[in-house]
């Protein structure tokens, strides 16, 4: 049996488990981040391959806290940030692995959306997805930096979608503090389909810039609905649990095929309400109140 852990290392919980996994004779895999540094971590979401400084990991149970003990020790606030991150990519890769045992499945997708699982899901429904890594390794990123035109974006938000752009003046020898989509770059328009209830409407929006939100040039406009892309939403926020919802679409640059980007279970609206005179509200008016 092999059992991955991970969370902080100065986490005397994880500390006690792994020693009596270890006296049991479980194998245990650790993936933990603190005063001992970061692991290399390279996950391919479409092949669904996760590996752990340059070993592929392969587990039938893990056990996952979330770092605060780090942080409440007074030490490094960097580290202490990044802990966010690494419980993230750690949980979306046991969301998507529904084989690996874990306690409480069932809720551990309750509260907020994993963006990781959400675009495996995607792609698992029919939903065309960009080439879509996470990754904190430097030599890495550089290296697909170099294969054509890529982009980064958090985890959990909190940021906007940059190009890459490589530093050479940091040690590329060391693994960065947060781990990072790292996603071919995609072409505008941003195409913005909202859930509510039973009802699907759709935006087309037209900017200047790689993240819209970054612009106050971005146009908003009232599309018709693609049929089959809202069957295929409603099979994903269905398994996410989502009745009101917002999904974001990009152009393929290679195939002008539409990718699926991200869901978000409590997205922006006023601007997409202003665009279409008020019928998102009265869709969601309309259902909150009937």
């Amino acid at each position: 049996m092999r059992l991955l852990i991970s969370g902080g290392d100065q986490d005397p919980n994880l500390t006690r488990l792994t020693n009596y996994a270890l006296l049991k004779g479980v194998q245990v895999i650790p993936v933990t981040i603190g005063s001992s540094g970061f692991p290399y971590l390279n996950y391919d979401i479409g092949s669904n391959i996760l590996t752990i400084n340059d070993q592929q990991v392969q587990v039938e149970a893990a056990f996952l806290r979330k770092d605060v003990f780090y942080t409440l020790q007074g030490k490094s606030k960097a580290i202490g940030n990044s802990a966010n991150e690494w419980f993230n990519i750690i949980n979306g890769y046991l969301l998507i692995n529904e084989g690996i045992n874990i306690f409480n499945r069932e809720f551990k997708n309750r509260t907020v959306v994993n963006k990781t699982q959400s675009l495996y899901l995607a792609q698992k429904i029919g939903l065309n997805i960009a080439s879509s890594y996470v990754s904190n390794d430097y030599k890495f990123i550089n290296k697909k930096s170099q294969e054509g035109e890529w982009i980064v974006k958090p985890l959990i938000g909190g940021d906007y979608a940059k190009e890459i752009r490589l530093d050479n003046t940091k040690n590329n020898n060391k693994p960065v503090k947060k781990p990072q989509f790292l996603q071919e770059k995609l072409s505008p328009p941003d195409i913005r389909v909202f859930r509510v209830g039973d009802e699907y409407i759709s935006f087309k929006l037209t900017s200047d810039s790689l993240d819209y939100r970054t612009s106050n040039k971005t146009s908003i406009e009232l599309i018709e609905n693609d049929t089959d892309l809202c069957k295929k939403l409603k099979l994903l926020s269905d398994h996410l649990g989502l009745n009101f919802a917002a999904a974001d679409f990009k152009l393929s640059s290679k195939d002008n095929s539409l990718c699926f980007l991200e869901i978000n279970s409590n997205p922006m609206f006023a601007g997409f309400d202003m665009a279409c005179d008020n019928k998102l509200l009265s869709i969601m008016l309309n259902f909150l109140v009937n």
